[in-house]
């Protein structure tokens, strides 16, 4: 199976951040995706089983977003796709910028702050945290294009939000 970092033609390293979730038992991928699942992805739902979700406190949904963008995972662009929809709701852009580098997902984080601040301009969680962070380029069709982190115009889900144009899928709204 091909990884995100080969996709991208970037190197990856052994994530503290994985081994963090694996002591939590979440070993693999799927778990975090089935945890940010039970969290509010629902858009997203899987056939997996439950995991065993060990809290906010000792997982937040900055680190599991973070984690959907390691290198070392499996090239999935649903992942990505959820960890843009966890990160909308991220409180603290330096925190997130800081994980980002440490992780070394910050160009993947930069891509969705890029594709966010496009859908919600006025959002100043994309604007900040494309100020603390450099352009970086991918080949187009590696990531998933804004319209895959979006709900089109007219959609139930955005009646209900008062939304007039594609709105982002966040946390807040699933």
């Amino acid at each position: 199976m091909t990884t995100l970092a080969e996709t991208l033609g970037e190197t990856w390293h052994l994530s503290p951040l994985k081994r963090k979730l694996k002591r939590l038992g979440l070993q693999e991928v799927h778990h975090w995706i089935q945890l940010s699942v039970q969290r509010g992805c629902a858009h997203y739902q899987s056939n997996a089983e439950q995991v065993r979700d060990p809290g906010e406190q000792k997982v937040s949904n900055m680190e599991l977003a973070v984690s959907l963008l390691l290198g070392e995972t499996p090239y999935d662009p649903r992942a990505i796709r959820i960890a843009g929809a966890l990160l909308s709701d991220c409180r603290d852009p330096e925190d997130l910028v800081d994980l980002g580098r440490r992780e070394r997902v910050l160009p993947r984080i930069r891509y969705i702050a890029e594709q966010g601040a496009q859908v919600e301009p006025d959002n100043p969680l994309w604007r900040d945290v494309m100020d603390r962070t450099r352009c970086h380029r991918y080949r187009e069709g590696l990531l998933p294009h804004r319209d895959r982190f979006t709900v089109p115009a007219g959609t139930p889900r955005e009646m209900l939000h008062g939304a007039t144009g594609n709105c982002w899928v966040g946390l807040k709204d699933l």
